[in-house]
Formats: C-alpha cells, structure tokens, sequence
C-alpha cells in the first residue's frame, strides 16, 4: 500500500492535532479521549494510530512542536541581532503561538509543558542577563525570572488577556530587569 504525500500526511496530522486543541480548549486534557479526537478530527481510528501511539502521546507531540518553535524563535532572534532581548522572545513566540501557550500554562494546563518551557528559557535568560548578574548568582535569578514571566503570562491568558500584548510586554521587561535592582546592598 502507497504511502499519503507529505503534504497530504501533514495537513492530516494538523486536523488530529487541530481536534485535540479544540477538545482540550472544551474540557481538561485528561477528559480527552482517542475517540473524541478521531471523531472530531474525522479520521478512521487506524489513521489516528498512524501518527500517535495515545492522547498523551499526541499532547507530547504538540508540546514538542511548541518548545522546538520556542527555540527556532531563539535561535533567529540571536543569529539577526546580537542584543537578545528575552521579553521579546516570550512575546514573539506568543505572537505566533498564544492559543496554545495559554491553553497548556493555563489552570487546565500541563505541568510538564511548563517545566519544559522554563528549562527551554532558563539557558536564555542567563545569556539575556550574563552582564547583570554575577555567575554565582545567574541560577538563582534565572529561576526567578523564568518563573515570573511563565507566572505574568499565565496570569494574562487566565485574565481572558484583559490588556494589550504591547503593554503587557514593557511590563514584562521592566519587571524582568527590576529583580536586577541591587539597591540597598
């Protein structure tokens, strides 16, 4: 049997992946069933099987793609410019990807795409602040701000993004580079 074209095989895989955003937006991921995202994607079982071997599989996947495009964002804002600006990649990614960030760090979301994504950002917040912060210090303030920009936009996508992404990223940066106040020491 002839394999599907490529093109044939991605827009296929889309649809599935495309169902399982949608179910998931409905109702928690651990609500949602192989069979749910068969019949919403409209695809025989076996061509769902075909791409994934289980929903958690296929959230991994999505996962997966949303961290690999994380780094292709990094890597093309550090290779076009030699200012790396770690605000602007958070709100660069979102740009392209906001739907899906805010579903997987939303309140339904996956502690191991969060996990994930501050392990993905943690290297780059450390190269965005190597001038600010002694080596002892980088993990520590890594952590911090990796965490607080996850938290900030959690908090958005939560507060249905109640203010503009072009004020919430100033906001962002300035909260960033505040935690590098060293006053009073």
């Amino acid at each position: 049997m002839a394999k599907k074209d490529p093109e044939r095989r991605a827009a296929t895989r889309q649809r599935i992946v495309d169902a399982y955003v949608g179910l998931y937006k409905a109702r928690p991921s651990k609500a949602v069933t192989a069979s749910a995202v068969i019949e919403k994607a409209g695809v025989n079982r076996s061509t769902f099987y075909e791409y994934f071997v289980s929903v958690q599989d296929l959230q991994r996947a999505i996962e997966d793609d949303l961290i690999t495009a994380m780094e292709k964002t990094a890597e093309s804002a550090i290779v076009s410019s030699g200012d790396f600006d770690i605000v602007g990649l958070v709100s660069q990614t979102y740009a392209m990807h906001g739907d899906l960030i805010g579903l997987l760090i939303g309140e339904n979301g996956s502690a191991s795409f969060v996990a994930r994504a501050k392990r993905t950002l943690a290297p780059l917040v450390l190269r965005a602040l190597e001038s600010c912060v002694s080596l002892e210090d980088a993990p520590y303030v890594a952590e911090f701000v990796t965490s607080g920009l996850v938290s900030l936009y959690a908090l958005w996508f939560k507060n249905g993004e109640d203010i503009l992404v072009e004020r919430l990223a100033p906001l962002a940066r300035s909260l960033v580079f505040s935690c590098l106040d060293r006053g009073g020491e």
